[in-house]
C-alpha cells in the first residue's frame, strides 16, 4: 500500500489515508499527536484551485472490471466530475 505525503493546507482535502504505526509512540499526548500527523500519509485526496478540483489517487482503480471496491470508487469519482 501506498500512500502520498502533502503539505496541509486548506487546498487539500483528504479523502482517504493510511498509517502504519504497529508500535505505542513515546512522548506527551501533543507529541504523540504531533508524530501521528506526520507519519499519516494521503491514499486518495483532492487538490482545490479556483473553480477547478483534481483527484490524486493511489487506490488500484484499474482493477473496477473485476473489484466491486474499485468500481464504487471509480464511479464516485467520476461522479465528483
Amino acid at each position: 500500500s501506498y500512500a502520498l505525503k502533502t503539505l496541509r493546507c486548506p487546498e487539500v482535502e483528504e479523502l482517504a489515508g493510511y498509517m502504519n504505526i504497529h508500535a505505542y509512540i513515546d512522548g506527551t499526548p501533543e507529541a504523540r499527536m504531533n508524530k501521528i500527523r506526520e507519519e499519516r500519509g494521503f491514499t486518495l485526496l483532492r487538490i482545490k484551485c479556483g473553480r477547478g478540483s483534481a483527484f490524486v489517487s493511489t487506490l488500484r482503480t484499474d482493477k473496477a472490471g473485476s473489484d466491486p471496491v474499485a468500481a464504487k470508487l471509480l464511479a464516485a469519482l467520476c461522479n465528483e466530475l
